[in-house]
């Protein structure tokens, strides 16, 4: 029995006009085909003109690991613009416009037999030569703030002192652990040791 040849289809929305109408358009990477009587939606050409499906990747923290903000890595796709089907599309709005990304046997139900890969927003289109070209983007932008922003200001003992300076304070959901190799110790009052294990409270040991 021969394998079946697997493709990618984008579904990309965009607004054509002022007043915010959407229409809908596929491509496809490889080999283009029509939908079936019985696909949604049915009798609809979907021209192999997907080069590249792009990709959309998160980067939990960023680089100020652990206590950064989570940081999209835009994808772009990739549309052969060779003749001319995307010219006009540099007029349409694709911002927060939902975009698709589903894999599938050629010769498949569409879109049931075609689950999505990932299904997120695009941002922005653009021309290039013989291609159209969209940035993808989803809702994790809005957490680009780092979870744990506050840190020891030196100085003094309970700030830290000069070694501690500029690091980000420790901050424990749940019971407090060890740490290793010894808790950071700040200053001793009434004959305990206090140690910091969070930004709101000073734990007395």
């Amino acid at each position: 029995m021969q394998e079946p040849q697997w493709i990618f289809v984008a579904e990309i929305t965009m607004a054509v006009d002022s007043d915010g109408t959407l229409q809908k358009h596929y491509a496809c990477t490889d080999v283009g085909f029509t939908t079936l009587p019985g696909d949604a939606p049915p009798h609809t050409a979907i021209p192999p003109t997907l080069t590249d499906p792009g990709t959309l990747r998160r980067e939990m923290f960023g680089a100020d690991r652990p206590f950064g903000g989570v940081k999209p890595a835009l994808g772009v796709v990739v549309l052969d613009n060779t003749s001319k089907r995307y010219s006009g599309w540099g007029a349409h709005g694709f911002d927060g416009r939902p975009f698709v990304l589903r894999r599938g046997p050629l010769g498949g139900a569409f879109p049931a037999d075609f689950p999505i890969v990932y299904a997120c927003n695009a941002e922005t289109g653009w021309h290039e030569g013989n291609e159209f070209r969209l940035t993808l983007t989803d809702a994790t932008k809005l957490l680009d703030r780092s979870v744990m922003k506050d840190t020891f200001i030196g100085g003094s003992v309970a700030e830290g002192g000069d070694q501690l300076m500029g690091q980000a304070k420790v901050r424990y959901i749940g019971a407090p652990r060890w740490c290793g190799p010894a808790p950071t110790h700040l200053s001793y009052a009434w004959g305990k040791t206090i140690y910091h294990v969070s930004t709101g409270r000073d734990v007395v040991a």
